[in-house]
């Protein structure tokens, strides 16, 4: 390319994944790019890939969807190449769900390529895969043989990926490369053979068994080319600079196939995705793209001993193996209680066990916090299941204790996970959850048995039709006598819904309501912050912000157990109004725009109904007389006003999780048109207040009384001061492209 590195700037689709996180340490180095933006829905990715990075100028985050055509073209815009990631995780899965290749992988290439054409990006690097070769056979992979004959949907998807791209290349002007990659392994792998592999070693030796004897996919014979994630990112790098065909297809791969071994236990059967190759060699072109010798032997040779091999992948910085962070694995030999660490950068105290009839792939995840509940949890985890049963969902349960009784113990005898810690309040419970929560659905309640988890399928069949957030309602359903106390059932609960629905303009009838549900993807989104009860307040106001799908759906509220007392009657009587207080402090801050935005046009529109047509002298209207007095009064209302309309626009782009909002304003308020008027606003106040001072120096340092010549000096007065504010709204306003990571 003719640019050097530190002239570019890249745009990384899927970059919060464990490959593109390795690209963001390239590129972000001291010989790195000069801005790299991050672009993720965080279906896969993990913000800790990322975290080291948060703070560099150079990088920026933004949360979204590839689909979403306009907030992909306003993030991309600006850049000048797209590193293209984003694809189908799961492979597996496509022997279930065979579309799901097209529509996270042709349709994605297809959406990325399209916003490329509108946008100042115009080069791409596409991260291609081997399946595009199908079955070789002995035959090497090389990049000119043809045809090619995927046998996996997800090898046509790749290959349909690069025809995408070379057909945009030649008929609109971009340029890109496409790449082959072979299994790629290295630190922060997050799923894939080598990730499995790992964890069917911990597995093993956890369970006693020999570590070295495994159950693999296949029946012995597959071999296939493995790739360190960091010589990847050489590679796509170093060809991106020598590459100038306008498309062009690289294989990367080491030149060592690495064997399966059969595991005799498995009684003979074997197991083979359908669509896997059998055998696969790759042709590199090892000189011209990692820069090597052309029979220099391989930098990362393999270990002889698998142990060793995982010990190296933990030296180069790799997190424990987490089997919940992997929902697609195998899920191999029962293991009962294996204590599992957390992935980098969880809290060190954090630590999740699971128990012995643990689900591999869930479907639906149960996610409770719990304080000391050994009166109830066993109950609870059993309705869990009754209800998963009857919902006809394949889920887990995820226990959140961080309380000193027997809950744990109970808990996983009753086979659910748990996740063991501090005790930090129930917002952040669920943040420390959210990296073990394998499920794509998620609901979320008590575990005090006083909402009835046997009662799961209208959330199911709400989910599967396409909702994101799901609010229970126990005003629509069943409240049990004596189950809810009448200050919260006849004040506190409709009162600060009628609230939130007055701000927002939502139509929740019980926003108080524990037991909801969400996307683990929307969850992801929300990026929550709050750490105690407002977090409940706060996933309903991001609900709206992030105008995700909402259902409401009728649920059953119980009594306490006997023996058992609420946090709230355990925290005193103060406790449910601090409460109270605590959500109603969240509503206003989300719904900040709510106090600002639409009165402050009113106010601005009465100040300049006041001030404007005083401008030239007084007015009187029968018996009431307009004079100097009215246009102060009127110039303090618009100065008000603006001050509100331009905070409550600040407010909107805080909260604007998809850009739609942002995008308008800046429309509205281009930079140069913005300060132009600004210019002019204040031009033309400084020629009223000259006159003003001429006349006060023409007169003997007096004022004429009765001088509209005054009038016009108030006038003046008021154009200035807005249009100052213009002026520094603006850079505000234009601040925030850099300073706001959007959060869609």
């Amino acid at each position: 390319m003719s640019q050097p590195l530190s002239a570019q700037r890249f745009f990384i689709v899927g970059g919060a994944g464990f490959i593109g996180s390795h690209f963001c340490d390239q590129l972000l180095g001291p010989a790195g790019a000069a801005g790299v933006t991050l672009y993720d829905n965080y279906s896969s990715g993990r913000p800790w890939h990322h975290a080291q990075h948060d703070a560099d100028p150079r990088f920026r985050v933004v949360r979204g969807e590839v689909e979403d055509a306009r907030a992909l073209a306003t993030a991309m815009d600006g850049h000048d190449v797209v590193i293209l990631l984003a694809s189908n995780p799961d492979i597996a899965r496509a022997a279930r769900e065979p579309t799901i290749d097209f529509t996270q992988g042709t349709a994605l290439t297809s959406a990325v390529v399209e916003a490329m054409r509108t946008t100042s990006a115009k080069r791409i690097l596409y991260a291609s895969g081997s399946g595009v070769y199908g079955e070789l056979g002995t035959r090497e992979g090389t990049e000119d043989m043809g045809p090619l004959i995927p046998v996996s949907t997800y090898g046509a998807s790749k290959l349909a990926g690069e025809a995408l791209i070379a057909s945009y290349a030649y008929m609109f002007g971009l340029s890109g490369c496409g790449f082959r990659f072979g299994n790629v392994v290295g630190p922060r792998q997050t799923h894939g053979v080598g990730f499995d592999f790992a964890r069917r070693l911990l597995a093993a030796e956890a369970a006693g068994d020999n570590p070295i004897t495994l159950r693999i996919l296949g029946d012995g014979t597959q071999s296939k080319s493995y790739v360190l994630v960091t010589d990847i990112v050489r590679a796509v790098l170093t060809a991106h600079d020598k590459t100038t065909a306008p498309f062009a297809a690289h294989n990367v791969a080491t030149g060592g196939l690495h064997h399966g071994r059969r595991d005799r236990r498995a009684g003979g059967g074997v197991r083979r995705f359908a669509g896997s190759a059998r055998r696969l060699r790759l042709q590199r072109r090892r000189p011209r793209l990692e820069g090597g010798r052309p029979h220099r032997p391989p930098r990362h040779g393999a270990d002889p001993r698998a142990r060793l091999a995982l010990r190296a992948l933990h030296a180069r910085g790799a997190p424990p193996i987490d089997a919940g962070d992997d929902p697609r694995h195998e899920s191999g030999e029962d293991v009962s209680a294996v204590s599992l660490a957390p992935p980098t950068n969880v809290d060190p105290e954090i630590e999740v066990l699971v128990p012995a009839q643990d689900v591999a792939e869930p479907e639906l995840s149960i996610v409770i916090p719990a304080l000391n509940e050994q009166l109830t949890i066993a109950d609870f985890v059993a309705w869990c299941h009754e209800g998963m049963k009857k919902a006809g969902v394949v889920g887990e349960i995820l226990i959140i204790d961080s309380g000193g009784d027997r809950t744990t113990e109970l808990a996983l005898a009753g086979g659910a996970r748990v996740l063991r810690t501090p005790k930090r309040g129930l917002g952040r419970a669920y943040i420390d959850a959210l990296p073990f929560i394998r499920g794509r659905y998620i609901v979320m309640g008590d575990a005090d048995c006083t909402y009835d988890f046997r009662e799961l399928g209208a959330f199911v069949e709400k989910f599967r039709g396409g909702a994101e957030f799901i609010m229970g309602s126990r005003f629509r359903g069943f409240i049990e006598p004596g189950s809810m106390p009448p200050l919260h059932r006849y004040l506190g609960t409709p009162v600060t819904t009628a609230i939130l629905n007055v701000i927002f303009g939502s139509r929740f009838s019980d926003i108080h309501c524990g037991m909801r549900g969400i996307t683990k993807a929307a969850l992801g989104r929300m990026d929550l912050r709050s750490q105690s009860w407002e977090y409940a307040s706060e996933k309903v106001l991001k609900s709206v912000h992030m105008n995700l799908r909402t259902e409401e759906v009728p649920i059953r509220f119980l009594k306490d157990r006997d023996g058992r007392l609420s946090h709230h009657k355990r925290s005193g009587w103060f406790s449910p109004w601090a409460a109270a207080w605590i959500n109603l402090r969240a509503m206003f801050v989300y719904g900040a725009d709510f106090f600002l935005y639409k009165p402050g046009l009113i106010l601005l529109a009465a100040g300049l109904l006041l001030t404007l047509p005083l401008s030239f002298g007084t007015l009187t209207f029968g018996p009431v007389t307009f004079d100097l007095h009215g246009m102060l009064l009127g110039l303090s209302l618009s100065i008000l006003g603006l001050q509100c309309v331009y905070m409550g626009i600040l407010s909107q782009i805080f909260f604007d999780w998809d850009g739609d909002v942002t995008a308008k304003w800046f429309r509205r308020f281009p930079y140069n048109r913005s300060v132009a008027i600004a210019a002019a606003l204040f031009g033309a106040g400084l020629v009223c207040g000259g006159l003003q001072t001429r006349n006060y120096l023409r007169n003997g340092f007096q004022l004429l009384v009765g001088s509209p010549i005054n009038n016009l000096a108030a006038t003046g007065l008021l154009l200035s001061i807005l249009g100052f504010m213009t002026f520094t709204f603006t850079l505000i306003l234009h601040s925030t492209a850099v300073a706001v990571r959007r959060k869609p």
